[in-house]
């Protein structure tokens, strides 16, 4: 193994240098590729229903658009599956709404994924072509996310081709801080680190904890990175 140089002990650049560049501009070529699947931020479940006066379909509909299709070799293409995430909330409820709205789009492969899910939960996630983040207490959601793997495996497949819809507080978990009251009183703020798969902090109109804020107190108190 090659031992690692300082500058003033390698003034020239090396043929070893060269080659660290080129990996290192590679890494960052596939860092820079755009996502194969958009991800819908959501600021509320009645966007879910909202009808285009225009185009006179509920407005979700553009959801079944963007979808990845995978054909099989015998009967033709493979059924959509949809994976539902409530982490927010102490009873994981309120997805009933989402499941009613997907199964409109002819998406009926659908499980609600808990908070410790087993093997077979976990493999329908590994293969869902959308993802339903559902909103709630934000802490309560980074909480549950570092202290298991569904995390990752929610940035494995939206990487892999994964549609994600983020509602309410749940679309703070998708950028690059997520964030909560410190205490009730305070206006101070707890950041934390998000999935990092949207390159800005976002938050939803609706969040609870802004209501007496500003935007610029919260950014402020992110800190670098």
């Amino acid at each position: 193994q090659r031992k690692k140089q300082y500058g003033f002990e390698c003034p020239c650049p090396t043929l070893h240098d060269f080659e660290d560049y080129r990996k290192w501009k590679e890494q960052q070529a596939r860092l820079e590729e755009l996502p194969t699947a958009p991800i819908f931020f959501l600021a509320d479940e009645s966007l879910l229903h909202w009808q285009d006066p225009e185009v006179k379909l509920p407005w979700i509909h553009r959801l079944r658009c963007e979808l990845p299709r995978r054909a099989r070799r015998v009967s033709g293409e493979l059924p959509v599956k949809a994976s539902v995430l409530s982490y927010g909330r102490e009873d994981e409820g309120g997805t009933e709404g989402v499941e009613a709205v997907l199964a409109d789009l002819g998406i009926h492969h659908i499980r609600k994924i808990p908070k410790e899910p087993n093997r077979f939960q976990v493999a329908h996630l590994e293969q869902s072509d959308v993802v339903v983040l559902v909103g709630g207490d934000p802490k309560l959601m980074w909480r549950t996310f570092e202290m298991g793997s569904v995390g990752e495996q929610i940035k494995w497949r939206f990487w892999s081709g994964a549609v994600l819809v983020a509602i309410g507080e749940a679309c703070m978990v998708l950028g690059q801080k997520i964030f909560w009251r410190h205490l009730p009183t305070s206006r101070d703020v707890m950041p934390a680190t998000g999935f990092k798969l949207f390159p800005h902090a976002i938050c939803p109109e609706t969040f609870e904890a802004l209501e007496d804020v500003t935007l610029d107190e919260v950014v402020a108190q992110f800190g670098s990175g």
